[in-house]
């Protein structure tokens, strides 16, 4: 019996699996932008955790650990006050942040 390379039998390329995280991550960008004036302090990382899990899901660990490391520069900088910038972190940020970590490495 020949057990075959999983590069074998997986459904999609490369290029394809890093074109579908990418809109899967942007797709939960713009949901967390658009909702930003109704949830504007709270959880703004958890679509992204979403997204992450998703991409882990149909994609493979790797494409979701860069996903992680995407969707943290884009938390910080746009849903974490002060907005628009990624100066220094207090403390409640810092743990929001190892938070998101933890829990989409998990």
């Amino acid at each position: 019996m020949r057990i075959q390379n999983s590069k074998s039998w997986v459904k999609f390329s490369f290029s394809q699996a890093a074109m579908g995280s990418g809109l899967i991550l942007l797709s939960a960008f713009l949901i967390r932008y658009a909702l930003q004036p109704l949830i504007e302090p709270y959880a703004p990382y958890h679509f992204f955790i979403v997204a992450c899990l998703f991409i882990a899901y149909l994609y493979g660990y790797k494409l979701a650990l860069v996903a992680t490391a995407i969707s943290s520069l884009l938390g910080s900088y746009f849903f974490v006050k002060p907005y628009f910038t990624l100066g220094p972190a207090s403390v409640s940020d810092v743990i929001q942040f190892i938070n998101f970590s933890f829990v989409t490495f998990i």
